[in-house]
């Protein structure tokens, strides 16, 4: 505020998911919008003059204007995906269409795609929709196809391009991939298909392709396409993201002997923080305290091996603090006799010993469990669920032990998201070489580690797929016998 002495003049004011016939093959697209973001402006200036008779003094002050413009976002699809008669022992590309996103949000959005439902758990196309059919279908692709001649019989692939048709590319935006692959299932990671900070309209280009054998059955084969669009938020760290949810009363989340409780994590708050922001957090069940963080891949990731279990006694589980749907019980760990497909087994004995790790986790061995104890009695070798991937697992609630292999998978995605660089993935993850118990003692301590995927391997009811890692390389897709004890980790749920 200031006063001066003027001439006495007059007061005065300045201001400053819709269903696509996919013709012998048909598709469904479904669209989705996760975010707010307020943006506010301030503008103008308010001077207001006092008069008397002669001279006046003049206040000065200011007054903000705001206002809030909120958000918006949309995605919307041209038309249908049609391969018109598809003639055995040919291949057809589809018609194209443009996938067209419209964002006033100021820090951008990503688009990505799936593929399948709650409904039809499958990448693949199933004859006339029949989820249960697995000899009438058109297989999703698995790796990078430069054309359509290079397809084995009765497989199909998604292609996409973001330059007006000059160039179709597969795999995640930036990829100099041309070509085909397969998309990941709905329950995943979708295939980035635009990362953009852009406001306004973009639009790209996709189809699908497909070859059939001469003595493919005919029909219509069909599944769902998902276009997904999520608005970007300013990331913050993973302690400012617990911090903000925690905020809000409707969440319920409050912290346990001074840590936030890891079954409180939620995709909003890992969607909301920043790349390699980390956080020390606590397991409900047990009081273990373990490193959390946001990955390269955008997803939250356990950085410690998990210590649940104990030589002593067993721990009763429960939905509310485990990855399972009914209670059941983890057994107290043994020392010997651990190679069993049948019965849950773990060994706790060296769970807080470590060993040479990278990153900057505890470098703990963990638990060893072999694969009926990982997946909670739930993929056992004479269990009725033990086809499938093992979706129920002893993670805590809101994460599960990941999937498995190069494409589409979720270790594999970490894996390509630091360019296949061996050094980068162990660093990010800090992996500890917690090597195996395969029966009755420790095998390969400080020469590798291997970690429980959640992926089935083919029809084994005898292997399970593993990810594993030594001190100069990583092999996102391995297989192992199920009665090995191994080291679990856990990523939360998207």
């Amino acid at each position: 505020m200031k006063a001066k002495t003027i001439n006495c003049r007059p007061s005065n004011l300045n201001n400053t998911f819709w269903n696509r016939k996919l013709g012998r093959t048909a598709l469904s697209v479904s669209q989705k919008v996760l975010f707010k973001l307020p943006i506010a402006y301030t503008l103008g200036l308010i001077s207001i003059i006092s008069c008397n008779n002669v001279n006046a003094l003049e206040y000065s002050s200011s007054a903000g204007v705001n206002f809030t413009i909120n958000p918006s976002i949309s995605v919307s699809v041209s038309g249908d995906l049609i391969i018109d008669e598809l003639a055995p022992g040919s291949s057809s590309d589809s018609n194209v269409i443009n996938v067209t996103v419209l964002s006033n949000n100021s820090t951008g959005y990503v688009l990505s795609s799936t593929v399948g439902t709650s409904s039809v758990a499958s990448t693949d196309l199933k004859l006339d929709g029949n989820s249960n059919d697995n000899t009438n279908k058109f297989t999703n692709l698995n790796t990078n196809k430069a054309n359509l001649s290079n397809f084995d019989d009765n497989y199909w692939g998604y292609s996409y391009s973001v330059d007006a048709g000059a160039n179709w590319i597969s795999g995640n935006t930036g990829s100099t991939a041309s070509g085909y692959n397969g998309l990941p299932l709905y329950s995943g990671t979708g295939i980035k298909l635009v990362d953009t900070t852009a406001i306004g309209t973009n639009t790209i280009k996709f189809k699908i392709g497909a070859k059939a054998s001469n003595t493919q059955a005919a029909g219509e084969y069909t599944n769902t396409v998902n276009f997904t669009v999520v608005g970007k938020a300013v990331p913050v760290t993973i302690y400012q993201a617990f911090e903000n949810a925690a905020a809000d009363p409707n969440n319920h989340i409050e912290m346990l002997n001074g840590y936030y409780k890891i079954q409180d994590m939620t995709p909003a708050i890992c969607n909301a923080v920043e790349q390699d922001s980390d956080i020390y957090v606590i397991d409900t069940r047990d009081n273990e305290i373990y490193m959390i963080g946001r990955l390269a891949d955008e997803r939250c990731w356990m950085k410690d091996n998990l210590r649940l279990g104990s030589n002593d006694n067993s721990i009763n589980l429960t939905p509310q603090d485990t990855n399972i749907a009914e209670a059941w019980t983890l057994p107290k760990g043994v020392t010997s006799g651990v190679a069993t497909y049948v019965e849950a087994k773990i060994n706790a004995a060296y769970k807080n010993d470590t060993t040479t790790s990278y990153g900057t986790g505890s470098g703990k061995i963990g638990v060893y469990y072999n694969f009926c104890a990982a997946s909670a009695g739930t993929y056992c070798y004479n269990s009725e669920s033990s086809t499938g991937n093992a979706q129920y697992n002893i993670c805590p609630a809101n994460w599960r032990m990941p999937t498995g292999g190069y494409n589409g998978n979720e270790y594999g995605i970490l894996y390509n998201a630091y360019s296949g660089s061996a050094d980068d993935f162990r660093v990010a993850l800090s992996t500890p070489l917690s090597g195996n118990y395969p029966n009755n003692s420790q095998a390969n301590l400080g020469a590798n580690g291997l970690f429980w995927t959640s992926t089935r391997l083919d029809n084994s009811l005898v292997f399970a797929p593993v990810i594993s890692f030594g001190p100069n390389d990583v092999y996102p897709y391995n297989g192992i016998a199920r009665s090995v004890g191994l080291s679990a980790r856990c990523i939360a749920n998207n």
